[in-house]
C-alpha cells in the first residue's frame, strides 16, 4: 500500500515542536475564510487558520485527525507548512476529561456577569467543542470538517 505520484509534504508544527512531517494525498484546513482543500499542485497562498478547528490529513488509506488551535497555513511550492499555537492528534484527545471541562466551564458560565469573562469562556467552550467533534471524528463518527 504505497502512496502514488500525487502527494505533497506537509509539515506542521506548534510550539512543542514538529507534529506531523511526511507525504500526503490531501489535507483540509480549517482557515478564518472558511475550509481549504489542498491536493498536490495547489497554487501558493498563505491564510490563517480560525482560533479552534479540525485538520484532516489523508494518507493512503489512513485519515488522521488534528485539532488547531489558531497560527497559519502556508502552500508553496508543493509543499504545504502549518504552524499553529497548539496542534492535537485526535487519538489523544482525553475525552472525559473534555467533557468534564466543558460542563465546569458552562457552569461559571451561567453565573458569570463580566463580558470579558463571559467572552473568555466561550471561547475555552468552543475549543472543548472542537476536541470533542475532533476525538468522534477519530472514532469514525463522521461529522462536517
Amino acid at each position: 500500500m504505497g502512496l502514488g505520484k500525487d502527494t505533497f509534504r506537509l509539515t506542521a508544527s506548534s510550539v512543542l515542536g514538529t507534529i506531523f512531517d511526511d507525504d500526503v494525498e490531501e489535507a483540509y484546513f480549517p482557515t478564518e475564510f472558511g475550509p481549504l482543500g489542498v491536493m498536490k499542485g495547489h497554487t501558493n497562498l498563505i491564510s490563517s487558520l480560525e482560533d479552534a478547528g479540525i485538520m484532516k490529513i489523508k494518507r493512503g488509506e489512513k485519515t488522521y485527525y488534528y485539532c488547531v488551535f489558531g497560527g497559519a497555513v502556508w502552500v508553496k511550492e508543493g509543499n504545504v507548512e502549518v504552524s499553529s499555537e497548539k496542534i492535537e492528534e485526535a487519538s489523544k484527545i482525553d475525552l472525559v476529561k473534555t467533557k468534564e471541562t466543558k460542563e465546569n466551564l458552562e457552569a461559571e458560565l451561567t453565573n458569570e456577569t463580566d463580558s470579558k469573562k463571559i467572552a473568555e469562556l466561550n471561547r475555552q467552550i468552543k475549543r472543548l467543542d472542537v476536541r470533542l467533534q475532533c476525538k468522534a471524528l477519530y472514532f469514525g463518527e463522521e461529522k462536517k470538517v
